[in-house]
């Protein structure tokens, strides 16, 4: 094999390698530690959020109990309407006379009865009444 003499120009080359390479390394090494430091970030905000995970468990629990409350609560209401409902029934019908209720239409006009007849009195001069006469 040859060996043949390092002169100063490939001893100059290797040091210009040997740099350059430092440098990708260390741009690699603080890339991947950025990539490490973004990485342990999200695990730490999953570890908060998971920590609050049980006290958002319970909220929501307990809000679910009163909205259920509250239906409950609407659902007696109801039921006490209709009961009121069929008292007040029974009650209009006991004050009516026992026919059945009178029919109310809204589409035809209101039934005006027919004049009653009067009786006119004629007066003579001497304020005697001669005979009456019926108008209608």
């Amino acid at each position: 094999m040859n060996h043949y003499p390092l002169l100063q120009a490939d001893m100059d080359w290797l040091e210009l390698r040997l740099t350059l390479a430092v440098h990708d390394i260390n741009q690699e090494y603080r890339m991947s530690s950025s990539h490490i430091t973004g990485l342990a970030d999200i695990v730490r905000q999953t570890r908060s959020v998971l920590a609050d995970l049980p006290a958002v468990a319970d909220e929501m629990k307990s809000t679910a109990a009163e909205v259920m409350a509250n239906v409950a609560q609407v659902k007696s209401l109801t039921d006490e309407l209709k009961s009121a409902n069929v008292e007040l029934k029974g009650a209009i019908g006991q004050l009516g006379n026992g026919a059945p209720p009178l029919e109310t239409t809204t589409d035809s006009a209101p039934v005006i009865p027919a004049p009653l007849p009067t009786v006119d009195a004629i007066h003579d001069d001497t304020g005697a009444l001669s005979r009456p006469t019926l108008s209608v």
